[in-house]
């Protein structure tokens, strides 16, 4: 427990790599597996099988700091999936209230004017459209045979 970084013990098991290390459920047993396909078992002394008092002590601040680390990490990401959502729902909402108030504005002044003025305005607008072509035509017909 307290050497994490380097090996507690060393046992030379085979000539070649070892692939799969598996304790039995009691943990009274380790079976070793190599690569050249062999399984070796060994069974610890009882200073590798049982934790001394400051070993577990030693796990249970571990445990308890990991886990504390954890919950904090949880709500980090939960206040900042809170403040996405918030965010998203604030400019939803402003877009929504821009369309609301531009299609209030169109509406309003639709409903303001009466089907004779519309008419009258459409009919003002495309005459005068009319007007400006023809006076550009007759511009660039008289130009062209001056």
């Amino acid at each position: 427990m307290y050497s994490q970084r380097s090996p507690i013990i060393s046992h030379k098991v085979r000539h070649c790599a070892v692939r799969v290390l598996a304790p039995h459920p009691a943990g009274q047993i380790l079976a070793v597996g190599a690569d050249d396909g062999t399984v070796t078992v060994f069974r610890p002394n009882e200073e590798l099988e049982q934790c001394t008092k400051s070993e577990k002590l030693a796990a249970g601040i571990m445990f308890d700091r990991e886990s504390k680390r954890e919950r904090i990490i949880e709500k980090t990401l939960r206040e900042k999936r809170y403040q996405e959502k918030q965010e998203l729902m604030r400019k939803a909402k402003n877009k929504e209230t821009d369309l609301e108030n531009s299609d209030h504005f169109y509406r309003s002044q639709i409903v303001e004017k009466s089907e004779d003025q519309i008419l009258r305005e459409t009919e003002k607008v495309y005459f005068e459209k009319v007007n400006k072509l023809k006076n550009a035509g007759k511009a660039f017909f008289s130009s062209a045979y001056t």
